[in-house]
């Protein structure tokens, strides 16, 4: 859970999306809130997207969608792929390491190295960050990359093997059998295949590392007058809440996401606009059910007058066929009798 403390120092990101992420050593201090607290002021003109320290402690200080002013200038010998972007800042997400000693010479503590690896594969997931050393299609680096003649120390001793030795394989992905029989990709996004609703990020990265314990989504992203956005899925509800405006759960991932509690005023305002929902749809079956026995009243009424049209047309029938009949088996009637006396020979 990234604890927030804003930094004024942040500017557009000129178009870019971030492509690169680097790490920094803070050549000083000794917390994680007291670097955070120094980025606070606008006259220090630094900041960082997130500080992490020995502690395991992260504070964000800058939304990952702007640029921190963490990473300029480049210098002489700086990798050239800098060079196509102008200002590193626009494209990357900057990690400072609390280390005490000024020369940077401090090694991770465990529960540092625990929290910036998992940071780092979240953003990773998140803006599709390839998950290995930084070249010019995107990656993870350190300060030395783009300014290597001012910071050839930043960060100082790191554990880059062990870093890229864990890849992002624990995680969530569209080839394991419940994700493939349920989802497919859509741009940054999973598409669910049975009701075409997307889990996007910053959700798509806690839902991924939770190994899709929330089951499929049933709403889209909705979000509240407090800015607090929330989608409900069928076992829970997730909330991007990184100023814990609604709550202050114990369990959040570095990007403020977290499964809100059933007694959060959220998840009660929630529930009762779920028994609504309910209600109205209970009743617009009723009503449809309604319609449809009126529907079929009215189609049984006419079948029954066009049964009695017919019988009377029936009716009608057999009468004409009874007087045919009687015309057809009345008796000859007699002719007149003759007079005339037949001849001897019968003529």
């Amino acid at each position: 859970m990234a604890i927030w403390i804003p930094s004024p120092n942040y500017m557009s990101r000129n178009g870019w999306k971030p492509k690169w992420i680097i790490c920094h050593g803070t050549a000083g201090f000794t917390t994680a809130q007291q670097v955070g607290n120094y980025f606070a002021q606008s006259s220090s003109q630094v900041s960082s997207h997130y500080v992490v320290g020995q502690d395991g402690t992260v504070v964000q200080c800058v939304d990952e969608q702007y640029a921190a002013w963490a990473n300029g200038p480049i210098t002489s010998g700086a990798d050239s792929w800098w060079y196509s972007v102008g200002n590193p800042n626009w494209a990357t997400i900057s990690i400072e390491h609390v280390k005490p000693h000024t020369d940077n010479s401090d090694q991770l503590t465990d529960a540092q190295k625990a929290a910036t690896f998992k940071l780092i594969k979240e953003i990773c997931v998140r803006w599709n960050i390839p998950f290995h050393q930084a070249n010019s299609n995107g990656g993870i680096t350190g300060h030395f990359s783009t300014d290597p003649v001012n910071r050839s120390r930043c960060p100082g001793p790191f554990p880059w093997n062990e870093l890229f030795a864990l890849g992002v394989d624990d995680m969530l992905d569209l080839t394991d059998a419940f994700a493939s029989a349920h989802f497919e990709q859509a741009g940054n996004s999973w598409k669910c295949k049975s009701n075409g609703i997307t889990i996007g990020e910053p959700f798509l990265s806690y839902y991924r590392h939770s190994d899709g314990a929330l089951r499929l989504p049933v709403t889209v992203v909705h979000t509240e007058d407090n800015g607090v956005r929330w989608q409900r899925f069928e076992s829970g509800i997730l909330a991007y809440d990184p100023k814990n405006v609604d709550d202050n759960p114990g369990v959040k991932d570095s990007n403020g996401v977290y499964v809100i509690k059933l007694t959060s005023d959220l998840a009660k305002k929630l529930l009762f606009q779920s028994y609504l929902d309910q209600i109205k749809v209970a009743q617009d079956v009723v009503t449809q059910a309604q319609t449809d026995n009126k529907a079929l009243k009215d189609q049984v009424a006419a079948q029954q007058q066009s049964v009695a049209t017919l019988q009377q047309q029936l009716a009608a029938l057999q009468q004409q066929l009874t007087q045919a009949q009687g015309i057809d088996h009345a008796p000859p009637q007699s002719g007149p009798r003759t007079n005339r006396r037949l001849s001897s020979n019968g003529n």
